[in-house]
């Protein structure tokens, strides 16, 4: 589900999962792996202050 979420953030909503992501062959811009990697690093501190899914959702779509 992170994952999905991951990809969705990443690509302003164009795919809604991984497994869509990769079969569509697309590749991420500098921008996005940018992107990509801000996000991750929030999510995991999220997590480590115990933040549950739905949270950290609400939290990175609002």
């Amino acid at each position: 589900m992170i994952l999905d979420l991951l990809v969705q953030l990443t690509t302003c909503g164009k795919y809604r999962s991984l497994t869509s992501f990769k079969q569509s062959g697309d590749k991420l811009t500098t921008e996005q792996t940018e992107t990509l990697r801000r996000y991750t690093d929030s999510i995991i501190c999220m997590l480590e202050i115990g933040m549950a899914f739905h949270e950290i959702k609400q939290f990175l779509v609002n």
